[in-house]
């Protein structure tokens, strides 16, 4: 009978010779994702959480989503912005009435513009029905 491996981060294994540390991995105990990076002073640290932040970290990539939250509780006139779509979600949600991509529009695929602008559009219906 064959045996069957179970892995502590991810259902696949690290290529041979390569350390798990050294590749992004899911640690199933805690549900999130991690990888060790190189910081700016050249010290390896552990990146952790959603797979987009981790993935962007570990390729050193600073993907951002700038959008304005036009309201009185941000009291600023630079652009709010997210590491991961579902960050922008969540603040739409937050305020959809004041929430606007602006001149950021380049930052997002039809198809992300298409959602926040379908999802404001039922927020602030179904807060006029109540």
């Amino acid at each position: 009978m064959r045996k069957e491996l179970k892995y502590t981060y991810s259902k696949w294994p690290p290529k041979k010779g390569v350390s798990s540390e050294k590749i992004p991995h899911f640690c199933k105990k805690s549900n999130e994702w991690r990888c060790m990076v190189k910081g700016f002073d050249d010290k390896n640290y552990e990146e952790r959480g959603p797979i987009e932040w981790v993935m962007a970290e570990f390729v050193q990539y600073n993907e951002t989503y700038d959008y304005y939250i036009e309201e009185d509780i941000c009291q600023c006139d630079w652009p709010n912005h997210s590491h991961t779509f579902s960050d922008v979600l969540q603040d739409v949600l937050y305020c959809p009435q004041h929430f606007t991509v602006g001149e950021f529009t380049e930052q997002y695929s039809q198809q992300q513009l298409n959602l926040i602008h379908a999802l404001k559009e039922k927020l602030l219906s179904s807060k006029k029905a109540r």
